[in-house]
Parts: C-alpha cells; sequence; structure tokens
C-alpha cells in the first residue's frame, strides 16, 4: 500500500466549533508516520537510478520508513540512529536489506558512510528529493476550502520540510501564527509539538 491520502477529520472538542480543528491522520500511512512520503519517493528514484545502496541518519520514524521501503525495493540500506533511540522504534527498523548502526555520532557516521561508498544520504532534513515526497501532503491539505496550514516554533525539520514542499512546488496556503491551548497534559502537549492545541483551523 503507498503512503498517502490519509484521512483528514474535525476534531471534536468541548468548546470549540465543529470544524474549527482538523487532523491530518498521518499515523495511518504504511509504517506509521508521515516520513513514509519522503522513503517512499527517495526510495523509487534510487531504484530508477540503479543506486547500489543508501544511507539514514533517523531518530526512529525516518529509519522505519527507509528500511521498509528500501526492503521493498531490494535496495541495501545502512540505518545509523543513536543509542537512546526508543527501543520500540529500533524494534521496528527491519528488513533483510537493512544494515542498523548504532552509534553516538550517528549523524556524522551516515555522512562518511554516503562520502566513503558514494550512495545518497536520505536525511529528510538535508535531503532535496525528500521536498517532493511532501508534495502530495501539501496537495492534500490544500483540499479543504479556506485551509490554513499552521505551524508554529520550527522545532521539527520535517514541518519545515513539509512547509517547505507547499511553497517550492506549488501548492496553496499560507502560515498563521496563532497561540497554542494547552491539553492538560505535559506529555500530549510536549507530542503536539507546538505546546498544546492551536486556536482556529488547523489541518
Amino acid at each position: 500500500m503507498p503512503p498517502g491520502n490519509t484521512p483528514l477529520i474535525a476534531a471534536e472538542l468541548h468548546g470549540l466549533s465543529a470544524g474549527a480543528i482538523w487532523l491530518k491522520r498521518e499515523d495511518q500511512n504504511p509504517t506509521g508516520s508521515h516520513k513514509d512520503r519522503a522513503a517512499a519517493f527517495q526510495l523509487d528514484k534510487a531504484k530508477a537510478a540503479g543506486t547500489a545502496g543508501v544511507v539514514i541518519s533517523s531518530s526512529g520514524n525516518a529509519a522505519i520508513a527507509t528500511a521498509h521501503y528500501a526492503s521493498l525495493h531490494g535496495i541495501p540500506a545502512a540505518v545509523c540512529v543513536h543509542p537512546a533511540t526508543d527501543p520500540a522504534k529500533l524494534a521496528a527498523i527491519g528488513g533483510s536489506f537493512t544494515t542498523l548502526v548504532v552509534t553516538p555520532r550517528a549523524i556524522n557516521s551516515a555522512k562518511r558512510i554516503a562520502r566513503q561508498f558514494d550512495v545518497p544520504n536520505l536525511r529528510p532534513s538535508t535531503s532535496e528529493d525528500a521536498l517532493h515526497g511532501y508534495r502530495v501532503l501539501g496537495e492534500e491539505l490544500d483540499v479543504v476550502p479556506g485551509s490554513r496550514v499552521l505551524l508554529r516554533g520550527f522545532n521539527s525539520p520535517m514541518m519545515v520540510a513539509a512547509w517547505f514542499a507547499v511553497m517550492k512546488l506549488g501548492a496553496k496556503g499560507k502560515v498563521v501564527e496563532i497561540e497554542a491551548v494547552s491539553t492538560g497534559s505535559l506529555g500530549l502537549d510536549l507530542a503536539l509539538g507546538i505546546g498544546g492545541l492551536p486556536r482556529g483551523r488547523v489541518i
């Protein structure tokens, strides 16, 4: 099953009108995150180019996605992760074509492997191809009339990459800075990446 076309649903929250907040269910991609969009495009391109292998450094989700799509294409993948990576994510990095490299210098190790073996480094925040993978996400967000993409803090490189894809590759949209409302749970606020739920319409 290819990534994308994930459900866009209106959140039902007390005190907010219907459609005030929209949720894009990227967790329903094949490996459970939006990183599938970039990895699928990157590995499709690597396969078409006859690439001998790929490498990536990741804290989890991008590594899982890369291992998945590399295995589908039969492309060897070196996946560099930090020792502090969530054990559940480490367990999800699999595939007979994947070599897992656990190192405290994951980013530098991936760069060194890319140079030594002349293979592409797929780290999404530095890969032009990853932006193309996120283009469809921008197009899917744009289907809601009057929709606004709300980005605050830019503490996630992938949120920056996703928005850059929207702007650079032609999807419509605009950035709106709005106040975040705490959910009452510190853990959930942190997981949402902006300190809570944003006021207004969000996708």
